[in-house]
């Protein structure tokens, strides 16, 4: 009798042992999902606040610049972009051209500068007072914001190229090249 009684406590311990057995696996199952999904919301959340923020960044710059014909350093070419939330009453120009833009929140334009001289832009923002804008392009200018064509060799009267492109727009899906000399296309 007591050996089956012997026999039924085993029988039970057994039982029990395999109970919290089971229900461990299971807890450290449930922890370590619980785990990776609260990383992957977690790693998601960061992308989408880095994107956001870049995207404020972005947005709110209101005067932005960059270099994209630098052959002739008397004639720089320029590509100028104002953007603003509360909408862009007028840009004044340099030359005393004032471009009124009706409240728009974005205005691009080409510009033409000459080597290390100072222009003053005016941006007046609906509702607020008008800022001045200060360019002045110098080679470090031209470096940061444009694109380089280096020459790798030249063979045979055809040369090997390579575009370097530091140029960042937002919003346009194709850029296009156009590589020649003397307005040519090659």
């Amino acid at each position: 009798m007591k050996n089956i009684e012997n026999n039924n406590l085993k029988k039970a311990k057994k039982t029990i042992y395999n109970i919290f057995t089971k229900k461990k696996t299971i807890i450290i199952l449930l922890i370590l999902i619980l785990v990776i999904f609260l990383a992957i919301i977690q790693n998601k959340f960061l992308e989408n606040t880095k994107r956001r923020i870049k995207g404020e960044e972005e947005k709110n710059q209101l005067f932005s610049y960059f270099v994209y014909e630098n052959s002739n350093k008397e004639k720089l070419k320029i590509f100028i972009t104002v953007n603003s939330e509360n909408g862009i009453e007028y840009v004044k120009c340099p030359d005393e051209n004032i471009i009124y833009t009706n409240g728009n929140n974005n205005l691009s334009m080409d510009y033409e500068v000459t080597m290390y001289e100072g222009y003053s832009f005016y941006v007046k923002e609906v509702n607020k007072q008008e800022i001045e804008e200060k360019i002045c392009v110098d080679e470090q200018t031209i470096q940061e914001t444009s694109l380089s064509i280096d020459i790798i060799n030249d063979v045979i009267g055809y040369e090997n190229i390579q575009l370097k492109n530091k140029i960042t727009l937002s919003g346009y899906d194709n850029v296009y090249y156009k590589i020649g000399k003397d307005s040519e296309w090659v």
